[in-house]
């Protein structure tokens, strides 16, 4: 008895410890936010945090007609404000109240501009009390925390002393709600925007740059990748983090080693996810290759870090030889919706290339864009499957995927680049597929391989799989007449030729979503087979020699028979 109640004293014992080990971040950011609301007005701003990318100004020219596009959507206030228009679509409101839209007007430019971009911060303060719930949420607070800071130079110039110390009243209480919300490093860059660029005590910013790096540790993988694998997620840190950093050494301040540590990891891996044309690969969640946002970092890099082969912890691969890119995704994460998908490139031609998100956020489209089907990789028909194996089926599952997990293994030499990875498509069915850029970069290859095991082996004999390549819209593809191979022109009249065996390979259409106002059409090469019959498929692209204009029938090589 009296050992079972120690056991239970143990047990609330260790709670405790835990649930003051969960509370203390709460604790030390309330504290925080405490000390910052009694001692800290805001003066005057005296580092300026300049953005790496400007607005739009034809955009802004609507803005001051009140007229905003906004998550693919136009809305106009007409005679009243526009925050006091009732919009049901939450994405809409967030990029609202998130204030990134004073870029545009900054780009504009002119007075009149100015005097209508601090009528609406007015505005906003006015329907304080009567603000959405998405305006009021952490995250969209502190991208507008930060937007004010970015535009403050231009919002404040030439302002009544009204309205500048409104506009500090302002900065100063988002800034403590910044100070409570621990652990986020959306918060934490907003907190420490706001300390860097308006006069504060250097014990703030200490604290400020503290809370960042830590929210960098935890969020940020050892390769430098983010933990959401999402490359847009790492450029729109970058996009934040670089202009902070400069503001700091511009001020000839000391740069906090952690938080520069963190960024000599990300940029790295930031060029690890472009392409050949500067833009961000479409995988994982990328709705827009970004290429004039990558460029803008790009140019503030002065690590110049080359990136790595293989990224272990973000579950990537990346092999690039003789402007020739190839992008691979074995991630480990359940969500991961195109296990050995891959992107390829010549140059600034993207020429594989997954369908991507929508830039409208059309739910109907991400729906249809987040399966195997439309990424590059091996998909099978789900209904067929359950059919064959019965209700039981998700159990063998799990427990296979416990034994295989997806991996990746990749190695480089002379010859080029090889990468061979791993994921399992079923209880008893494993996808393999082997990868290889030749070092002149003119050779791609590829062998897919379905491995299958256990006593339900006969339940899968028979079921239909693809295997798709989606083709960027610039890619004119023609089937040749025997159906055996692909001839692929690029934009720059580049010519590649695809050809496969073990399978059948067709051109159907497809569709193309990231970057674009609505999907483009495109197409997509096919290659069908059925499991027990077309287990290892090997195909290949090689790009063709541009033949000499000058050289004639009568001087040309013969061609040797090997």
């Amino acid at each position: 008895m009296l050992r079972a109640l120690e056991s239970r004293f143990e047990v609330f014992g260790a709670l405790r410890a835990a649930l003051g080990a969960t509370l203390q971040p709460i604790e030390r950011a309330q504290d925080f936010g405490s000390r910052l609301l009694r001692r800290w007005r805001p003066s005057k701003l005296v580092r300026p945090i300049i953005p790496l990318v400007l607005g739009n100004p034809d955009l802004g020219h609507q803005i001051y007609r009140n007229r905003f596009v906004l998550a693919g959507q136009a809305i106009s206030g007409g005679t009243h404000s526009i925050f006091a228009k009732p919009v049901l679509e939450p994405a809409w409101l967030i990029e609202l109240h998130g204030f990134a839209w004073l870029a545009h007007l900054e780009a504009a430019g002119s007075a009149m501009h100015r005097a209508y971009a601090r009528t609406l911060v007015l505005d906003w303060v006015n329907e304080a009390r009567n603000l959405p719930k998405e305006a009021k949420h952490p995250d969209v607070a502190a991208v507008r925390l930060m937007a004010l800071v970015r535009h403050a130079p231009f919002l404040l110039k030439g302002a009544s002393s009204s309205f500048e110390d409104k506009f500090l009243r302002l900065i100063a209480r988002e800034t403590t709600q910044m100070a409570h919300e621990p652990g986020r490093i959306e918060e934490a860059l907003a907190l420490a925007y706001a300390v860097t660029a308006f006069e504060s005590s250097a014990t703030f910013r200490s604290h400020a740059y503290e809370r960042l790096e830590t929210a960098i540790a935890e969020q940020i993988l050892p390769d430098g990748g983010h933990v959401s694998r999402n490359p847009a997620t790492l450029l729109k840190l970058l996009l934040d983090l670089v202009p902070l950093r400069s503001a700091i050494i511009a001020a000839r301040e000391p740069l906090p080693k952690r938080l520069n540590a963190g960024l000599e990891r990300m940029l790295p891996m930031l060029r690890f996810f472009s392409h050949g044309d500067d833009g961000l690969a479409v995988i994982e969640g990328v709705a827009d290759p970004s290429v004039r946002e990558m460029r803008a970092v790009f140019g503030q890099d002065t690590t110049l870090g080359r990136p790595v082969s293989l990224a272990a912890y973000s579950g990537f691969s990346r092999m690039a030889h003789g402007g020739a890119t190839v992008i691979t995704d074995f991630g480990p994460d359940a969500a991961c919706s195109g296990p050995l998908a891959f992107e390829f490139s010549d140059g600034p031609s993207r020429i594989v290339v997954n369908c991507g998100l929508p830039a409208d956020g059309s739910k109907r489209w991400i729906y249809a864009a987040s399966g195997p089907a439309a990424h590059n990789t091996l998909s099978l028909d789900s209904y067929i499957l359950e059919r064959s194996q019965g209700p039981l089926s998700w159990l063998t599952g799990s427990l296979r995927k416990t034994q295989v997990e997806r991996r990746g293994v990749s190695d480089s030499g002379s010859f080029g680049t090889f990468f061979r990875g791993g994921n399992v498509l079923t209880g008893n069915l494993l996808h393999e597929r082997d990868l290889y850029l030749s070092v002149a970069g003119d050779d791609f290859r590829g062998e897919d391989r379905l491995v299958r095991d256990g006593a339900s082996d006969p339940a899968l004999m028979g079921l239909p799989y693809v295997l798709r390549f989606h083709l960027h819209p610039s890619i004119k593809a023609t089937l040749s007449k025997d159906g055996e191979t692909v001839m692929l022109i690029l934009a720059n009249r580049t010519a590649w030729r695809f050809a496969a065996k073990g399978c059948v390979i067709d051109l159907a259409d497809s569709v193309y979503l990231a970057g674009l106002p609505q999907p483009r059409r495109t197409q997509q090469i096919v290659l069908k087979g059925v499991i027990g019959r077309h287990d290892r498929v090997n195909w290949a692209f090689r790009r063709l020699a541009k033949r000499d204009k000058r050289e004639t029938p009568g001087n040309r090589a013969p061609e040797l028979p090997f």
